[in-house]
């Protein structure tokens, strides 16, 4: 046996099918410069298993709402960063979630006791205002 360990690779179809996207979004993925793959003697794109692992955590933060580009700068931290960025990333979506939940049930609310979704705008608009208003309260 050779002393060049065999690595396995995962064809760009395969992972495409795994993560539940497009073979043309991880190519996207690859021009941004987020993950990068090998060829195969096919001439096919093929990701070791690191590669792997960068595509399922992209995929994961794209779901979460986070950009391609937030998602580059991330991957540029160092770990410990890396961490406190993405922790605080996920705290301002959860409230962001908390705050459309509420417009939610006010929204339910509304409809429930009959009353017209004109009104459940008005309901809309005080969460908006109250969600706008979060940040500016947070830095002080």
């Amino acid at each position: 046996m050779s002393s060049v360990t065999l690595r396995r690779r995962t064809p760009i179809n395969s992972l495409a099918q795994r993560l539940g996207v497009t073979h043309r979004t991880l190519r996207l993925y690859e021009d941004h410069g987020l993950v990068s793959a090998e060829r195969d003697a096919r001439n096919v794109r093929v990701y070791d298993a690191e590669q792997v692992a960068r595509a399922t955590l992209i995929v994961a933060l794209r779901q979460l709402g986070v950009g391609l580009t937030e998602i580059g700068r991330f991957f540029c931290l160092p770990e410990t960063d890396a961490d406190r960025v993405m922790r605080d990333r996920l705290d301002a979506l959860r409230r962001r979630k908390a705050m459309e939940l509420a417009y939610l049930d006010l929204v339910l609310d509304d409809l429930a006791k009959g009353l017209s979704l004109t009104l459940s705008l008005d309901a809309f608009l005080k969460i908006k205002t109250a969600q706008d208003l979060a940040p500016m309260q947070a830095a002080h």
